[in-house]
């Protein structure tokens, strides 16, 4: 049983959706709770029914109050064939602002030399500092981050406050790259 959304068990809004992913098919049911103990597995009838589509279950307009520093406990009960109920808990967490980049720039910001003597290949490396944990992109031509194709390191996967990717040019000149990053709550 997999979180799918929120990702990183973080919302960026009060009234939310989850998902949960089975690599089997199962039913499977919840309970929203703010009880940090799930109820025992006996009581599996009578747990609230996800909305199933496949390997995939959905909860709808659960929530948190708006401010909340605490966490939201989501216990996911499946039943799956020949193996019986299965019970994951997930701590859902209230973050509604997005990171800040507390600064960008390129190191050195001036090339004099080629990476390679006797090459056209000029190299710089992209750092980014953020305000959180969360994911960069850039891009040369593009500053709508869902357009961006360059990805820093762990992109979606490790979520980092420093950033770093190294660039190469092929030609003598002035550069400018745009840089954008998302939070662990999906907000840019």
């Amino acid at each position: 049983i997999r979180l799918i959304s929120p990702s990183f068990g973080i919302t960026p809004y009060s009234v939310f959706n989850v998902t949960i992913e089975t690599s089997i098919p199962a039913e499977c049911r919840y309970v929203p709770s703010s009880v940090t103990v799930p109820p025992d597995v006996s009581e599996f009838k009578f747990l609230k029914q996800f909305k199933d589509v496949g390997y995939l279950h959905f909860s709808e307009q659960l929530s948190l109050p708006f401010g909340s520093n605490e966490s939201f406990k989501f216990h996911a009960y499946c039943e799956f064939p020949k193996v019986g109920v299965v019970v994951r808990s997930f701590e859902i967490f209230l973050d509604p602002d997005p990171l800040e980049i507390v600064s960008a720039f390129a190191e050195p910001s001036v090339i004099a030399e080629p990476f390679f003597p006797g090459t056209n290949i000029f190299a710089t490396t992209l750092k980014v500092q953020t305000s959180k944990p969360g994911f960069c992109k850039y891009s040369p031509s593009s500053s709508s981050f869902s357009q961006m194709t360059g990805l820093f390191p762990g992109f979606d996967f490790v979520p980092k406050i420093s950033n770093a990717v190294g660039v190469n040019v092929s030609q003598v000149g002035s550069y400018k790259y745009f840089v954008s990053c998302k939070g662990l709550n999906d907000l840019y």
